[in-house]
């Protein structure tokens, strides 16, 4: 017996969506190796699973007033 997940693919203008991000700003990382993606073709996807691993990949953690905040 064979399973399949279906795993959904997101182009670039919805992974700048989901990272809050300008596309010019995901094309950058791409160029400069700093984010996991697939290219099929000359297309270029991602997954919800490598954009979450980008993310806590790249958590910096800085004191402020008590407070942690996020820096990506």
């Amino acid at each position: 017996i064979f399973f399949f997940f279906l795993i959904e693919l997101m182009d670039v203008k919805a992974t700048a969506d989901y990272l809050r991000l300008s596309t010019s700003a995901v094309y950058k990382l791409i160029k400069n190796k700093k984010i996991k993606h697939i290219r099929i073709g000359r297309k270029v996807v991602f997954t919800k699973q490598l954009l979450n691993e980008f993310l806590l990949s790249n958590i910096v953690e800085k004191e402020n007033y008590g407070r942690k905040e996020l820096y990506i």
